[in-house]
């Protein structure tokens, strides 16, 4: 009975060992290995999972709708709040994006170049706020969606551009799904 027992703790270990070496170790050496010597890295790349933590809602000051969460980085515990407002039109909505970059501007936010290259009808914005409240790098990220304006905001400008583009990504799919009903 006690060598079943060691033998099923023996298997179980190397199976764990087999999982983590394919899923962690050995996809990236083989992926480098595939690379001209320039082009490697020794950044290993990390899908950033973010965890919903809190949901609100309520009204901005032109009287519109919002929905917000915060989210909260798994692995930094770095927070991220995202807001939709919910407005009538794109038109209201590209309104209310330029009044709340005028109202970052005001309180000593930086507005910074668009790295975005691509001709889409949307207005987008990053702004660099003035560090608070032991908060190093806030940075807001907006921008419009028909009559939806995202906000995305963290201290961590790394972390709100990997969470825009994680939202980027769910709104491309659930677009995806919804043309094809």
């Amino acid at each position: 009975m006690r060598s079943a027992i060691s033998l099923l703790i023996g298997v179980s270990l190397a199976l764990s060992a087999a999982y983590a070496s394919a899923k962690f170790g050995n996809s990236t050496q083989a992926d480098k290995s595939d690379q001209p010597a320039s082009q490697q890295s020794t950044k290993v790349h990390r899908e950033p999972k973010f965890r919903l933590t809190i949901m609100d809602d309520g009204f901005v000051k032109s009287g519109a709708h919002f929905g917000g969460m915060i989210f909260v980085e798994e692995t930094s515990g770095m927070k991220v709040w995202r807001t939709n407002v919910y407005l009538h039109s794109a038109d209201a909505a590209k309104k209310e994006f330029d009044d709340e970059v005028a109202d970052d501007i005001k309180s000593g936010g930086q507005l910074k170049p668009d790295k975005r290259d691509d001709a889409a009808p949307e207005k987008r914005a990053v702004v660099a706020l003035p560090p608070k409240d032991g908060c190093a790098e806030p940075t807001t990220i907006r921008f419009t969606d028909g009559a939806i304006l995202r906000v995305v905001y963290s201290c961590s400008s790394e972390i709100a551009h990997e969470f825009e583009e994680s939202l980027r990504a769910s709104i491309a799919s659930a677009a995806k799904v919804q043309d094809a009903r």
